[in-house]
């Protein structure tokens, strides 16, 4: 018998990585693979498909405090801003 532990997160379908390490190397992508589903762990509970994007130039936290008051354009900001690597698999 297995039991699942955590938030069921298979569903997200947006992962945003932001911090130094993650944006300043290379392999964004590598890194970003652990947080999704994978076939070797067939139990867990990260997403099974989902775009990965990319804060490099460290807006989201700014993009939290507009949208309070301005939702709209935060929300463009971030599609504009977020680089997009992709839809991992």
């Amino acid at each position: 018998t297995y039991i699942q532990e955590g938030k069921d997160l298979r569903d997200v379908s947006r992962v945003i990585l932001t911090g130094g390490s993650l944006i300043h190397t290379k392999r964004t992508a590598e890194i970003a693979s652990h947080a999704l589903y994978s076939v070797s762990n067939p139990m867990s509970l990260r997403p099974v498909a989902a775009d990965i994007r990319i804060d490099r130039n460290y807006i989201v936290a700014a993009m939290g405090l507009l949208s309070t008051h301005y939702p709209e354009i935060a929300l463009r900001i971030m599609k504009k801003e977020l680089e997009n690597n992709g839809r991992e698999k």
